[in-house]
């Protein structure tokens, strides 16, 4: 404004002198950071930092108080000022937006005293033209924690379904589950080690994610991870993983050898699979049968394991494994053994040393096993024969030479003895060998006479 004055003396009758001078008032300086309340969920006041958080679906506003002045002018500063609302468009709403789309609002204030008062902003996004004054601030997107499971279950069951922990609305807020998108990543190891090709997927609502992972999860056995991605608007989105195993099937096997059984030699002809019992028959599965077991021999005291049996006298061992297989593993239970003990005895028979004869003088004749041995029908197996099972070759007798007529016998060398029948043990017969009589009759003689 402009201000008049006047320089005078004490007499009035002196003419009267001034002096004109004038004077500026600036107008009041209201700040922006001095009339910003800051609401619980306002994390900052300046820069790009003035974010108010989503409030699950309720209006959202920075909230504005004149406090700061009401000291210096009474009936406090709002008297000078109006608000209104003003979205990322430049638009005037009745309404403010409650979404967190990443635009700036505006809170605009108006000042009705224009004259004496002025906005000032230290804040380059807020916008100060003439009496008014946008003071922007964002909605930025409310953050939750989600937990998910996912048990394991067995090769050729169902796929059990994973749950997802923290959807609640005391969690979130507000019910999401039908809206939000679910995208979804299972990757993981076979049972033979091989790596599966990732298995993705993206649906929308949590019956649906439900549903998907359980038609499109693995089928082979192995360990695997499921990771899910909560996409939804106004929030951050939410990652958790859990990790799940589908064991192997179990399956049982019977076979032709039962434990503690024995069988004489020229017998046993193998152990083989008789049942399989636990395969899956189901389509896009695996089944098994006997053509993926192997039988294993080996003996007792711990020779290497073969595929080929012994057919000779001892105590053996058979056990079946299952070969390459990865969603199927072997084990033993109840009527079903996976190893079994038996044994191969000696096979009993009997030969008989022929008799002979002989006359009275003569030298003890000589024997041989092809020669001088009976042996009954079908008593060796395989290519065995009298001179290779393992019995002695030499034969002795009671009789020697120039003994008196009279009946003597024969034995295999060894087995002498005053009993009609010597029993020997060889390595896969036991041989009841009979004695041979030798007769020695009266030798002729012709005497002649000189006449």
């Amino acid at each position: 404004g402009t201000m008049n004055y006047y320089l005078t003396d004490e007499d009035e009758e002196t003419e009267k002198a001034y002096v004109q001078t004038t004077y500026s008032i600036a107008k009041f300086s209201v700040d922006v950071a001095d009339i910003i309340s800051e609401p619980e969920d306002l994390q900052g006041v300046s820069g790009d930092d003035r974010l108010l958080l989503y409030n699950n679906g309720n209006e959202v506003a920075l909230v504005i108080d004149f406090k700061a002045y009401t000291s210096d002018f009474s009936g406090g500063l709002y008297e000078y000022a109006s608000i209104k609302y003003v979205d990322k468009t430049g638009e005037e709403v009745t309404s403010f937006s409650v979404n967190a789309d990443g635009g700036r609002y505006y809170v605009v204030l108006e000042l009705t005293d224009s004259g004496n008062f002025a906005w000032s902003t230290d804040d380059e996004y807020d916008i100060i033209t003439d009496a008014t004054v946008k003071i922007w601030f964002r909605i930025t997107e409310s953050q939750y924690e989600i937990n998910i499971s996912m048990d394991g279950w067995t090769y050729g069951d169902d796929a059990i379904a994973p749950a997802i922990s923290g959807l609640t609305e005391d969690n979130v807020g507000e019910d999401i589950t039908g809206t939000a998108t679910f995208e979804y990543t299972i990757s993981g190891t076979k049972a033979n080690n091989d790596k599966i090709e990732d298995i993705t997927g993206s649906v929308v609502g949590y019956d649906e994610f439900i549903a998907a992972v359980r038609a499109n999860a693995p089928k082979d056995a192995g360990s695997y991870t499921l990771s899910v991605t909560v996409v939804a608007a106004n929030y951050a989105d939410s990652t958790a993983e859990c990790t799940f195993d589908i064991a192997k099937k179990t399956v049982n096997v019977s076979i032709s050898v039962t434990d503690g059984a024995s069988y004489v030699y020229g017998t046993f002809e193998g152990a083989v699979i008789t049942d399989v019992v636990g395969s899956v028959e189901k389509d896009g599965y695996d089944s098994i049968s006997d053509a993926d077991f192997k039988v294993l021999y080996k003996t007792v005291s711990g020779d290497a394991e073969s595929d080929q049996y012994s057919v000779n006298v001892g105590n053996y061992v058979v056990s079946v494994v299952l070969e390459n297989q990865n969603n199927y593993q072997l084990e033993s239970d109840e009527g079903y053994p996976t190893s079994v003990g038996y044994s191969i005895t000696r096979k009993p028979i009997a030969i008989t040393i022929n008799d002979s004869s002989v006359s009275y003088g003569d030298e003890l004749p000589t024997y041989t096993l092809e020669g001088n041995v009976t042996v009954p029908e079908n008593s060796f197996e395989y290519d065995d024969g009298i001179a290779s099972i393992g019995l002695p070759t030499a034969f002795v007798s009671d009789y020697t030479q120039g003994a008196d007529k009279g009946t003597y016998h024969i034995y295999l060398n060894g087995y002498k003895n005053d009993s009609d029948t010597a029993v020997i043990e060889l390595a896969n017969y036991t041989v009841a060998v009979e004695r041979g009589v030798l007769t020695v009759g009266a030798r002729g003689i012709t005497v002649s006479f000189d006449v």
